[in-house]
């Protein structure tokens, strides 16, 4: 997504930006799928930064033993 909005690539973001929120509605990510919408109708790298910041937070909960990466100097 981020490279899409940099490069403006317009399909390419609404595309990307429409399935991972289809995908984070799916598992109750709902705000992270607000912003994949916010990112379908305008390209923003602050929204890209604050959906980054959005999804690791998710992840740091979830854990690797859900498939998140693990955390630096973990075993």
């Amino acid at each position: 997504l981020k490279k899409a909005v940099h490069d403006a690539a317009d399909d390419e973001r609404k595309e990307a930006a429409h399935r991972l929120k289809g995908s984070c509605v799916a598992v109750g990510a709902v705000p992270l799928a607000n912003l994949c919408e916010a990112l379908e109708s305008a390209p923003s790298t602050e929204l890209c930064d604050a959906l980054a910041a959005e999804y690791d937070r998710i992840a740091s909960k979830i854990g690797p033993e859900a498939g998140a990466p693990a955390a630096p100097n973990a075993p």
